[in-house]
């Protein structure tokens, strides 16, 4: 059951009469009340909700539940194991949830009151629930049942740590929605001489923890989203540095079996080419000047000598456009990229025979004036 078994027994088989004594006004005593209190939790909508095994009992034998089995549960038991005594008192309750059998042997909640629907029931115990804190972590659980009393409250819940020490808060569930709202909106609660620091509806409660946990997450995501684009605006500060601008010319219509050396001899006649790159089923090719600039000079120079202005290489015409913006950093990206992968692979201990990356070697088509990264180095010290 959901209750805490920290009370001590207060009244033992055939112990009853003298133990608890109703006061000839017809009160209840201080252990009949604990009793209704205790069983009625039992039937009530709250431990409905969640008790698995009332709820197999129930549906046993038309709700009845022998009171044996009731008193196999730790707190009712630790209050009496008097059968007779038990239902005595629950006769007493004025709150007409319950239904004693006349031979005091079994209790069922009574058919006046049904269990509401899933969803009924869970709208209105929210709206009955608080979670309350700043509780001395000593108190038991019929300390503070005696408290939440005068306010109204129906059932008391301690909130335990894993090591099973109560943490100081509570979750209350009211008779009312009006007693839950009184108590959560009163300017001040004390518990004896100490205010207590936090009321809240049970859900919201919840909600409030889940956007803390979350909170926690989404401030851990913009930290490293933060230091993600602080790296990459670093990184992209470095690249500029390093390239050669407006350098580089994209040629389209160059045949695809195309020497790269012609390819280089041919578009050396309008600058200093330092690098081309033309991969086997490319459909475009990649002619790197040395200077910055030189990439538009060089084009411009070639549609100025052909004929109608039209570039041809091997009666094919060509297009050129000199890369620039997003497409020009991506290029040289790719190309320090490559040379850093070369590197890596020409290192002692990699690749195929004799460290060079296997027998294949290098197999992308690019031609420059030299190795490409001595040649990368000379073009960015021009």
């Amino acid at each position: 059951m959901a209750n805490v078994d920290d009370t001590q027994s207060q009244v033992k088989n055939g112990d009853s009469k003298d133990a608890e004594v109703k006061s000839s006004s017809g009160d209840l005593t201080p252990l009949e009340k604990k009793i209704i209190r205790q069983v009625e939790y039992y039937f009530g909508d709250a431990n409905l909700d969640k008790d698995k095994f009332m709820n197999e009992e129930i549906k046993k034998n038309e709700g009845w539940i022998l009171l044996t089995t009731l008193l196999t549960f730790n707190r009712l038991k630790a209050m009496s194991e008097d059968a007779k005594f038990i239902t005595a008192a629950l006769r007493k309750s004025t709150n007409d949830l319950l239904e004693i059998k006349e031979d005091d042997t079994a209790i069922r909640r009574s058919p006046s009151q049904p269990v509401p629907s899933a969803e009924i029931r869970k709208q209105d115990l929210q709206s009955r629930q608080l979670y309350v804190k700043g509780f001395p972590t000593e108190l038991t659980l019929d300390d503070l049942i005696e408290y939440f009393e005068p306010y109204g409250a129906e059932s008391v819940l301690l909130r335990k740590d894993i090591k099973k020490n109560f943490k100081g808060s509570v979750f209350v569930l009211f008779k009312t929605t009006e007693l839950a709202k009184e108590f959560l909106t009163a300017e001040e609660i004390k518990y004896k001489d100490t205010p207590l620091i936090e009321r809240l509806f049970k859900q919201d409660y919840f909600k409030k923890k889940q956007e803390e946990k979350l909170g926690g997450k989404i401030e851990d995501i913009r930290k490293k989203d933060e230091q993600k684009k602080k790296r990459e605006q670093e990184e992209r500060e470095e690249l500029l540095a390093r390239i050669t601008r407006s350098s580089v010319l994209k040629v389209t219509g160059i045949p695809d079996e195309t020497p790269i050396d012609k390819i280089k001899e041919f578009f050396g006649k309008y600058g200093d080419v330092a690098w081309v790159d033309f991969g086997k089923g490319d459909d475009h090719a990649k002619i790197r000047y040395a200077t910055e600039n030189e990439a538009k000079v060089a084009w411009d120079k070639a549609l100025e000598e052909a004929k109608d202005k039209k570039v041809l290489f091997d009666e094919k015409e060509l297009t050129g456009v000199v890369i620039e913006g997003e497409e020009e950093e991506t290029h040289w990206k790719k190309f320090f990229e490559s040379i850093q992968n070369r590197y890596k692979k020409n290192k002692p201990g990699h690749g195929g025979r004799g460290g060079k990356g296997g027998r294949g070697g290098f197999k992308r088509r690019n031609a420059g004036d030299g190795d490409g990264a001595s040649k990368e180095k000379r073009s960015r010290n021009d």
